[in-house]
């Protein structure tokens, strides 16, 4: 089940990077909720949501002000994926940011149903440890799951 967990995880990086570029393109605000929405449904359980947005919440398309927040971001790097509590897996992912390969989210995963789903998130303390930020609450702080796998600044 693993293997379906880092497929799953590999699907969600590469999606998340092509529905910023989507949503940094449309030429409408409804058009860029429309892929957002798309993409939640996709990824993430009841009462989670990702961080995707039009700067400012941009009525009108700027081709050019979009253009210059996308050559900012990049996939995400996967540092790790680790199978915790039976079907629930945890992963450990990078920055959007270009050029940033420190870690900088936690993710806990797991199946719901028929699908895959991410179900909390914690963000970096940059000490190694991560706080919670929101779904599943499974301890204020967490432990690094790889710390044996470094990023640009452990």
């Amino acid at each position: 089940m693993i293997q379906e967990a880092q497929q799953f995880i590999n699907d969600y990086v590469r999606d998340e990077y092509e529905t910023w570029q989507t949503v940094h393109g449309a030429a409408t605000s409804t058009a860029a909720e429309e892929a957002i929405a798309r993409f939640e449904r996709k990824y993430f359980a009841d009462g989670l949501f990702s961080d995707l947005s039009r700067p400012g919440d941009t009525p009108d398309f700027d081709a050019a002000e979009f253009a210059q927040l996308i050559s900012t971001k990049q996939p995400r790097k996967i540092f790790c994926v680790k199978a915790v509590d039976g079907p629930k897996f945890q992963c450990v992912l990078g920055s959007t940011y270009k050029g940033n390969q420190d870690k900088f989210e936690l993710i806990h995963v797991r199946k719901e149903g028929e699908e895959f789903k991410i179900v909390s998130s914690y963000y970096t303390n940059f000490d190694g440890t991560f706080a919670y930020v929101s779904g599943e609450d499974l301890g204020e702080l967490l432990d690094d799951p790889c710390p044996e796998i470094e990023g640009a600044n452990a």
